[in-house]
C-alpha cells in the first residue's frame, strides 16, 4: 500500500492498518527499548509546538492550534494536551500531534523521521477526556521509499483507538504488525484527540512514548497438574493481566496428534485453572499446552506438561499366610516411580500397625514379618507418580494370620505340580535336598522365607532332606508332618 492512495485520511487509517485489533495492557520488560524523540514532552518551542514533533494543522492560509504544552503528566514536568477544536471553516478538527506530517486540503499523511528498525510494539501513556461519543486515536507507520516511486509503501503499523474515558494517565501497549518484507526507512506515530466522529472539546493527554523490539504477547507459564487422580485433573497456569482469554490443547502424544475429545484448542475464558476429565483408563499419559489470546493476537504455544496419569494399584489377596507372616502383593504400574504401602488392625486405618504408615516400597509385593497369631490386619497400596503425585488408594485387603501351630515348627504339602514347605523362623536358610525312592538327587535349594513353592513334575514317593542352620538334619517323605 502507498501514501496517497486512499480518498480520504481516516480511511487511510482504517484500511491499511488492521483497525479491528484493539491492544491490550500487558506487563512489560524494561529491555530492548528506545525512547522516541522528546518521548516525555519535556522539550517546548514554544506553548504550543512539543520539539521534533508537528503540532499545529494548516490549511486554506490558516493555521489553527490543537495543541499545547500541560503540566498534567505521567511523568517529569509536561505532557502534551491535544483538543478537537472548531476550525474557522466550520469543521470539528481533532486535536493531532505526530512525528510527520498531514496535509489537510490533501488528507493525506506524509513524512516522519528515519528509523531502519523493525519495533514489535508501541508503548504510550494516555488520558482522556471524552465528549458525547468521541475516541482517540493512536496510529503508527513504518514506511519504505523505494527510489524513483513518489509513493512509499507502507510495511507495517500499529493501530488503537479507545472510546471511553481515562481518567488518569495508564500505559497501553499497541503492537506493530507486518504486511510486507522490507527495511523501514521512515517512522510516524500519529495522535489524535478524535476519530471518526469529532465532538468539540474532547481532550487527550500524550506523554512517555516508548518504542519496543522484544515479543510483549509471551504464552503462558503452565503449571504441574493439580489434584491429579485416574478420572480427572485440574490443568493451572500462571496467566497475564489483560489477557482476554486462554486456549487449552491436551493430547495423549507429545506430538499433539490425538487429542483428548474436546481440547483441541479450547477456548477456556479469562481463567488460569480448568478441571479436565479422563474419559477412560486405556489413556496412560497426557500432555498439555496453552496460548494465550490478546484479543484475537494469538501467541505460540506454551512448553508441554507431561505427566502419567496416576492410576490406583489393585491389591491382590494375601498369599503365604503364617502365624507370624503374610506376604501381600498388588498390580505392578511401570510408569509409577514407587508405592505406599498403609498397614493397619481396623479397617479406617486409624490404628497402623508398626511402621506400616507411609512405607515406601520399589516393588509390588512384600512379605510382612513379627505379626500376631489370629490377628486381622488391613492392607492398602498407593502408587506415587513423578509429575501428578499420589494416586488414590487401592481397595482394601483383609488378611488373618494363623493359630500358633501345635508341636511342629515345618509343615511339607504336595500341592499337584508343587510342592509348599510352611515353616517358622528356625527353618529360613535351611538347605533342601529332594530324593527319589532309590536315592537319585532331582533337586536342591535353600529355604528362605516362611512359605517356599518348588514347582515339580514328580509323580512317585520322594525324600526330603533338610539341614538346618544349626547342623540338624531332617529326612522326611512327602506328606507327612515333621516334627522338630
Amino acid at each position: 500500500m502507498k501514501f496517497g492512495e486512499q480518498n480520504s485520511h481516516y480511511n487511510f487509517m482504517k484500511k491499511s492498518l488492521l483497525l479491528g485489533l484493539i491492544i491490550n495492557i500487558f506487563i512489560i520488560s524494561p529491555f530492548f527499548a528506545q525512547q522516541a524523540p522528546n518521548s516525555g514532552f519535556e522539550s517546548w518551542d514554544n506553548i504550543n509546538k512539543a520539539t521534533d514533533w508537528t503540532c499545529s494543522i494548516s490549511a486554506y492560509g490558516f493555521t489553527l492550534n490543537t495543541v499545547t504544552r500541560s503540566s498534567q503528566s505521567n511523568s517529569g514536568n509536561y505532557s502534551a494536551k491535544l483538543e478537537t477544536k472548531a476550525f474557522i471553516t466550520g469543521d470539528i478538527i481533532p486535536g493531532m500531534i505526530q512525528l510527520g506530517n498531514i496535509n489537510i486540503e490533501e488528507e493525506e499523511p506524509y513524512g516522519g523521521i528515519p528509523f531502519t528498525q523493525k519495533p514489535t510494539a508501541l508503548e504510550v501513556n494516555l488520558k482522556y477526556d471524552q465528549q458525547g461519543g468521541d475516541s482517540l486515536v493512536v496510529i503508527c507507520y513504518l514506511t519504505k521509499q523505494e527510489k524513483g516511486d513518489p509513493l512509499a509503501d507502507v510495511l507495517g503499523g500499529a493501530f488503537f483507538t479507545y472510546a471511553n474515558p481515562i481518567d488518569e494517565f495508564t500505559t497501553f501497549i499497541i503492537p506493530i504488525y507486518y504486511q510486507q518484507e522490507g527495511t523501514p526507512d521512515t517512522l510516524n506515530i500519529f495522535f489524535a484527540s478524535s476519530y471518526l466522529n469529532p465532538h468539540q472539546g474532547s481532550m487527550l493527554w500524550v506523554d512517555d512514548i516508548t518504542i519496543h523490539f522484544d515479543n510483549f504477547f509471551l504464552p503462558p507459564l503452565p503449571n504441574l497438574p493439580e489434584n491429579a487422580k485416574d478420572t480427572s485433573f485440574t490443568a493451572s497456569w500462571i496467566g497475564a493481566d489483560y489477557t482476554k482469554s486462554y486456549i487449552l490443547d491436551i493430547a495423549t502424544d507429545e506430538n499433539f496428534g490425538n487429542h483428548l475429545s474436546g481440547f483441541t484448542n479450547l477456548n477456556v475464558g479469562d481463567t488460569t485453572a480448568y478441571h479436565v476429565a479422563i474419559p477412560d483408563t486405556s489413556i496412560k499419559t497426557i500432555y498439555y499446552r496453552l496460548k494465550a489470546d490478546y484479543d484475537s493476537i494469538l501467541t505460540d504455544y506454551s512448553d508441554a506438561i507431561t505427566f502419567n496419569v496416576p492410576y490406583a494399584p489393585k491389591c491382590f489377596e494375601g498369599k503365604n499366610i503364617t502365624h507370624e507372616s503374610f506376604k501381600i502383593s498388588w498390580q505392578n504400574l511401570p510408569l509409577s516411580n514407587y508405592y505406599i504401602l498403609d498397614i493397619a488392625t481396623d479397617s479406617l486405618f486409624q490404628d497402623f500397625f508398626s511402621d506400616y504408615y507411609y512405607f515406601t516400597l520399589d516393588s509390588n509385593y512384600y512379605t510382612v514379618t513379627d505379626l500376631e497369631p489370629e490377628t486381622d490386619y488391613y492392607c492398602r497400596v498407593r502408587a506415587r507418580y513423578l509429575v501428578a503425585g499420589k494416586s488414590n488408594y487401592s481397595n482394601i485387603i483383609k488378611i488373618t494370620t494363623a493359630p500358633v501351630p501345635d508341636e511342629y515348627s515345618l509343615k511339607i504339602l504336595s500341592l499337584s505340580d508343587k510342592i509348599a514347605f510352611l515353616t517358622d523362623s528356625s527353618f529360613i536358610n535351611s538347605e533342601i535336598v529332594i530324593y527319589n525312592a532309590r536315592g537319585q538327587m532331582y533337586w536342591d535349594g535353600i529355604i528362605k522365607d516362611f512359605y517356599t513353592e518348588i514347582y515339580t513334575p514328580f509323580t512317585e514317593l520322594f525324600i526330603i532332606q533338610i539341614i538346618k542352620p544349626d547342623g540338624e538334619l531332617i529326612r522326611k517323605k512327602l506328606g507327612f508332618i515333621a516334627n522338630k
